[in-house]
């Protein structure tokens, strides 16, 4: 096995990257599939630990990520800092600054990278964290490159948010629906039906009276 491994390497360096999110002319990568979200925890764990370890890992995925695998991060990223002691660690939400935020990874063989934008005296940067792994052996970070120049500031991705915005629209839209007014059908004017009693009434009240009555016979 060790073997054909070894066989294999040469090609696996010639294979082009994959990349999630996929790009124009390059081979898609899936999220959910190992080493990806390993991939992503890792990055950014180590960014994190190099920006700002002292701060809550409010930390950020690419939009399309399902919903598994940014619990499989939150796990992930418990696994990695229990040895040190564990990092408060959660989703971005709307209204975040301070976010660690995984813009695309890229997968090669035993090769990967993550682009991970972070806040840095206010401004948003970008790092690079190369990663590799051994046959048979989990990913491991070799080192991170910073681009010196401003990146755009992260928007939350987190699915959840839309589920929790559908729940808030519909019940909003149910808070805010007026009433439907109650049908009132009982006619009224000329169109009212007249009970038995007083359609007799007003027969009677037809009849002449007074100098309106015919002379009665003689007998």
């Amino acid at each position: 096995m060790a073997a054909l491994l070894v066989l294999l390497l040469p090609l696996a360096a010639c294979t082009p990257w994959a990349t999630f999110p996929p790009v124009a002319g390059g081979n898609p990568l899936t999220p959910g599939i190992h080493p990806v979200p390993e991939v992503m925890a890792k990055a950014l764990v180590y960014v994190h630990g190099k920006t700002g370890p002292a701060a809550p890992l409010v930390f950020n995925l690419p939009e399309g990520t399902p919903a598994g695998v940014w619990s499989g991060v939150t796990t992930r990223i418990g696994e990695l800092t229990a040895p040190t002691g564990r990092i408060d660690a959660r989703p971005m939400r709307p209204g975040d600054r301070r976010v660690w935020s995984v813009e695309q990874v890229r997968v090669r063989g035993l090769r990967a990278e993550a682009d991970v934008v972070y806040l840095e005296q206010d401004v948003y940067q970008m790092a690079t964290v190369h990663l590799a792994a051994s046959p048979l052996q989990a990913f491991r970070v070799e080192f991170m490159q910073r681009w010196l120049i401003p990146a755009i500031e992260p928007v939350p991705h987190d699915p959840s948010l839309r589920a929790e915005g559908t729940d808030e629209s519909n019940a909003t839209d149910a808070a805010e629906m007026p009433e439907a007014p109650q049908r009132d059908d009982a006619p009224h004017g000329d169109d009212a039906p007249h009970d038995a009693g007083a359609t007799e009434s007003a027969e009677a009240s037809d009849a002449p009276h007074g100098a309106d009555a015919p002379p009665a016979s003689a007998p």
